[in-house]
């Protein structure tokens, strides 16, 4: 969201928080969410309450995005946790955007479902950038399928 030189900051900060608004009261719990993050993204589900559940590195900043330094191994590493947080906490000033684009494809569990099961993993580890990542996570919610476009993407197209 870029700064109007014609408005002060409590003005863009106001928009800004109105946007915010909007878009969580757009939101419903199960819906799936995508942060960007510049190179990928980032995702999770939405529980209610202005909370998401997600597979999130256990060190570093989540503004920054930068949360490890993932694996290519086969290997799962503990580098991983699934956390239950603020949506704009793990946000930052980055884009969130609503992703269930794969309900055309793969039928999506029930909402209550799909929260239940992202909330039984809270506080359970393990992390990998090609097998086990925060969109493996979230599909596995929605849709009881591991799948990560980003990794399919990565690994397929190069």
């Amino acid at each position: 969201m870029g700064r109007d030189p014609n408005h002060s900051s409590t003005a863009s900060s106001s928009e800004h928080k109105h946007h915010k608004n909007v878009f969580l009261k757009s939101l419903k719990p199960g819906d799936m969410l995508h942060i960007d993050r510049g190179w990928y993204y980032h995702c999770g589900i939405y529980v209610g309450a202005d909370n998401i559940v997600h597979l999130s590195g256990v060190n570093g900043s989540m503004e920054s995005g930068l949360y490890h330094l993932p694996t290519l191994s086969g290997a799962v590493f503990n580098k991983g946790i699934v956390r239950l947080d603020n949506v704009w906490d793990v946000a930052g000033v980055m884009d969130v955007v609503k992703i269930n684009v794969k309900d055309g494809q793969l039928l999506p569990l029930e909402p209550s479902e799909i929260v239940n099961r992202s909330l039984s993993k809270v506080g359970e580890g393990g992390y990998n950038l090609l097998y086990k990542n925060c969109e493996h996570f979230a599909s596995w919610c929605r849709y009881d399928t591991e799948e990560s476009d980003q990794t399919y993407e990565f690994v397929i197209k190069g």
